[in-house]
């Protein structure tokens, strides 16, 4: 007797199987990309009750103070504003699948407008102090995330990008 299946059933899956395990590659990917982007708003914007509705120029920080250039909380600022945006660089470069120069550009410029709104926001925002630093250092994780994930995933972009010297071209 022949069992029937349904179009689209997967034989291999059962009603046991978790949900996470029946989604595939390509949608984990895209949940991930939506949760972390979910995270980066909300350190960014969180607490609400600070947004005023009015500018605060004055609270941008357009330069960084000499007294500040050896702070620990400087080098913790910078470091924690590229660990949060590393992941993002990395599932872009994954959801993205083969990376070309413009792709890589895509990439970073979506870290940098999402950076950028995030920054807006705060002047907006009491007790926020945005600066082009923490865009320039948003935007660094971003570029660090997308040449990691060129390793991890074994993406092609990075010998397109940055040639060894006296290397032929794949004719790819």
């Amino acid at each position: 007797m022949a069992s029937l299946r349904l179009i689209g059933e997967n034989p291999r899956v059962t009603y046991t199987t978790s949900f996470m395990s029946r989604i595939q590659g390509y949608h984990r990917t895209n949940l991930a990309l939506a949760g972390w982007i979910a995270v980066i708003l909300a350190a960014g914007m969180l607490p609400l009750r600070n947004f005023a509705g009015h500018a605060h120029w004055n609270a941008i920080q357009w330069t960084i103070p000499s007294a500040h250039w050896h702070s620990r909380r400087l080098y913790f600022d910078l470091i924690a504003n590229m660990a949060l945006f590393f992941p993002l660089g990395l599932l872009l470069t994954r959801h993205a699948g083969a990376c070309t120069k413009r792709m890589v550009w895509m990439i970073l410029g979506s870290g940098f407008v999402l950076s950028a709104g995030i920054e807006g926001f705060q002047i907006f925002c009491h007790h926020r102090h945005p600066s082009p630093y923490d865009i320039f250092s948003n935007v660094t994780g971003t570029a660090l995330g997308v040449g990691t994930a060129s390793r991890i995933f074994s993406l092609r972009f990075i010998d397109e990008l940055l040639p060894l010297p006296h290397s032929q071209p794949t004719g790819s």
